[in-house]
């Protein structure tokens, strides 16, 4: 009579899709049956946890995705309003010039 561990063995050598298929349809002998079962349960389990992780690795994904997005937003708007300024600044010192040289025109130093 084949060990567990014998068992286990040769559900790998003959892979998760028959050994599934022949222990749901009684094609196993009685003795490997129970392992057969187990092992199918135990490998199901594992895929299960695997999807399970495999969501929250892709949730954690989509979150820091979503923070980058956040924090380009927030310095594109930074940036944008940095501009804004810049550019009412360089409006008035035009404005200035402007009449400072109308001054200079108006009343010229001889």
């Amino acid at each position: 009579m084949p060990t567990v561990e014998e068992n286990e063995q040769r559900f790998e050598e003959m892979g998760f899709a028959r050994v599934k298929s022949l222990a749901f349809n009684s094609g196993l002998p009685p003795d490997q049956l129970a392992d057969a079962i187990r092992w199918v349960a135990k490998r199901e389990e594992e895929e299960r946890l695997r999807g399970i992780e495999e969501r929250d690795r892709e949730k954690e994904e989509l979150q820091i995705d979503r923070q980058r997005e956040i924090s380009f937003e927030t310095d594109s708007r930074r940036i944008a309003q940095n501009t804004l300024i810049v550019a009412w600044i360089a409006a008035l010192a035009s404005i200035v010039g402007i009449i400072v040289a109308l001054l200079a025109w108006i009343f010229p130093r001889a």
